[in-house]
């Protein structure tokens, strides 16, 4: 069984900062064949964005049931749950993938690159999935199990 730690999820979001950076930039200087590949992959990464809050809710539910599971934690990596440095890249990472997605819709608004803007969801998720899966939180008290 692969083992998972924060770098796994940093390197996951630095390939999808990666992907709609280069997505972003054929739907730019693209053909219509490329620009109706791009909607594609950013309808898709925004829907894998969908799916992981889903299952990040999922996990921190299961875990609820013997952890002080916070919803800050959980979801945003508030407090100590997890490495500083990983949640720093991966904050920096999602920022970067806003200003892809809102500098690509302001250059050609109403065109496929404005799509770009959906993609950050997936780096939320990303986020939402390495704090519920692997966040540090309290073991809950004897007298609530």
């Amino acid at each position: 069984m692969v083992r998972l730690d924060e770098s796994a999820f940093v390197r996951v979001s630095a390939g999808l900062t990666l992907t709609q950076f280069v997505v972003t930039l054929a739907s730019l200087l693209g053909g219509d064949r490329l620009r109706s590949g791009s909607i594609i992959v950013f309808v898709a990464l925004f829907f894998l964005g969908i799916v992981g809050l889903a299952l990040a809710l999922l996990v921190a539910l299961g875990r609820s049931r013997y952890e002080q599971i916070e919803l800050s934690g959980a979801f945003f990596l508030a407090g100590s749950v997890v490495d500083p440095t990983a949640r720093r890249w991966l904050y920096l990472e999602l920022l970067a993938q806003s200003i892809i997605g809102v500098g690509a819709a302001s250059l050609a608004p109403f065109t496929a690159a404005a799509f770009s803007i959906l993609v950050p969801l997936a780096g939320m998720a990303l986020i939402a999935l390495t704090g519920s899966k692997l966040g540090a939180f309290q073991a809950k008290p004897e007298s609530e199990l």
